[in-house]
């Protein structure tokens, strides 16, 4: 999986927000709110990465459980996908 060409991200007080540069403008209002987590998940999406490859760098990361890790990517990728930012 991969983010789509066209979006930057951007540092606004203590969230992190993706806008589209490109025709993409139009998802979510031209916008993308990203937490923390979120955000460390989108740039590891940026340079391609499955979700379970994923799931492991957050487990690294936040010292989480994998089976969370897993369930959080699948529902993040997921939102993502019907948004139309990802490409597979």
């Amino acid at each position: 999986m991969k983010i789509k060409a066209g979006f930057i991200v951007r540092q606004i007080g203590e969230n992190f927000y993706a806008m589209p540069i490109t025709e993409m403008s139009q998802i979510g209002n031209g916008m993308i709110k990203l937490n923390e987590t979120a955000h460390f998940m989108w740039e590891k999406l940026e340079s391609g990465i499955d979700a379970e490859a994923l799931a492991d760098a957050i487990c690294s990361e936040y010292s989480i459980e994998r089976e969370a890790a897993l369930k959080d990517v699948k529902a993040f990728c997921a939102k993502l996908g019907e948004a139309g930012v990802l490409e597979s």
